[in-house]
């Protein structure tokens, strides 16, 4: 009968493609565990092209076993995997001196009896309100707008532009860099003294309409510690993907303002602990502001993964 042998014959394309994969895979296995010195290794963080990455668990001789970022067990083919490894993490990383322990935040407001409706109102009011209230109304600003096109600078330069119609000094205090100065109250003193220098040449004080005038709000964060700590960078990398954006806003921005740290939070650990100075320089050099949270988080994780490659950054 005719039909018997074209099953059969179907039979035996459809047996030669399985034992071709598992034939891949079982030599892809034996390659693997054969040059596993110089590939891969239990306990090597490996990524792959499609975007799986983690700790390799487990390596056999059909299928390699990977635990991921949320802690679950992936089994990849070897074959899958001896074509897809983009980046192996297998040389040997630095412990820290210390671990870095990662905290949260919980940010809320508090109005203020500061009150201004006009610029020499203003200045005697920002001589006046605590750090916490300044940073309310540039750094916290900024953040709460950071997801439009256009974000307002600082929310100064904005009340100056919209309540007191002052297009001149409304570019002026847009021009200030928030990040530039080391501290809130040396942020404090660069926009007094930018509107100081503006009052010398106004021939009139313009005022706020009713309900225009700018309420000072202080913030309030509280801070609670999270269950992650990072001992290394292969550890850090692997709970930056895991952490809150609050909890990166905190060691990113709060942090270096609340105890006016020569760098952020995370730079200070990697060149304190770590001793890699110039990892911690690349990263403190992100401009927070040109970035979401989430692009910052990505664009951080970049330059580590590029050092533990042993790429040249920057």
């Amino acid at each position: 009968m005719w039909w018997v042998g074209i099953l059969i014959a179907s039979l035996c394309v459809i047996l030669v493609l399985h034992m071709y994969h598992v034939f891949s895979d079982l030599w892809a296995g034996f390659y693997t565990l054969r040059a596993k010195r110089e590939r891969v290794w239990k306990g090597n963080y490996i990524k792959l092209k499609d975007g799986e990455q983690g700790y390799i668990v487990k390596v056999g001789w059909r299928t390699t076993q990977i635990k991921g970022l949320s802690d679950e067990i992936i089994g990849i083919p070897n074959g899958k995997l001896a074509q897809s490894i983009v980046a192996n993490y297998h040389q040997p990383v630095k412990k820290a001196k210390e671990p870095f322990k990662f905290y949260t935040r919980l940010p809320l407001r508090e109005v203020t009896e500061f009150k201004a409706g006009n610029l020499r109102e203003l200045v005697q009011c920002l001589r006046e309100v605590p750090d916490s209230a300044v940073y309310h109304h540039t750094h916290q600003f900024v953040q709460e707008y950071q997801y439009l096109d256009h974000q307002p600078p600082n929310e100064f330069a904005q009340w100056v532009k919209e309540a007191l119609k002052d297009e001149i000094l409304g570019k002026k205090l847009a021009s200030i860099d928030t990040c530039e100065p080391d501290s809130v109250d040396g942020l404090r003193h660069q926009i007094i003294e930018a509107i100081e220098e503006h009052l010398k040449g106004c021939d009139e004080l313009r005022q706020a309409s009713e309900g225009r005038e700018l309420r000072f709000v202080k913030s309030v964060t509280f801070v609670s510690p999270t269950p992650y700590v990072a001992h290394d960078l292969r550890e850090l990398v692997e709970i930056l993907h895991k952490i809150s954006t609050d909890s990166l806003y905190f060691h990113i921005f709060e942090a270096k303002l609340d105890i006016n740290k020569e760098f952020n939070d995370l730079s200070t650990w990697i060149k304190d602990s770590l001793g890699e100075r110039k990892l911690a320089v690349e990263i403190a050099r992100l401009d927070p502001y040109s970035y979401t949270l989430e692009e910052l988080r990505e664009a951080i994780i970049q330059l580590v993964e590029s050092r533990l490659q042993g790429k040249n950054y920057g």
